[in-house]
């Protein structure tokens, strides 16, 4: 089993930052893009990690945990970047 890191509160940090300084009016284009990028980083981590964890069989309860999580942060982040 190998176990893939991702900066998650780091990345949280950043968007956050980014989000102010479009709302301050600074450099919007750039942080807009940068959000994007940011934004399909995470959903193919998320998405290496659904695959990770639906082929761990015999541990359905914490790919259901995880899975449910996922989806709750996607939409986050899809609401973010409308």
């Amino acid at each position: 089993m190998s176990a893939t890191w991702f900066p998650y509160t780091a990345i949280e940090r950043l968007w956050c930052q980014l989000e102010e300084m479009q709302n301050a009016g600074h450099s919007v284009d750039q942080c807009d893009r940068l959000k994007k990028l940011l934004h399909g980083s995470l959903m193919s981590h998320l998405q290496q990690m659904m695959c990770f964890h639906r082929l761990e069989e015999g541990k359905e309860w914490g790919a259901k945990a995880i899975e449910i999580f996922f989806s709750l942060v996607l939409e986050e982040l899809a609401t973010d970047i409308s």
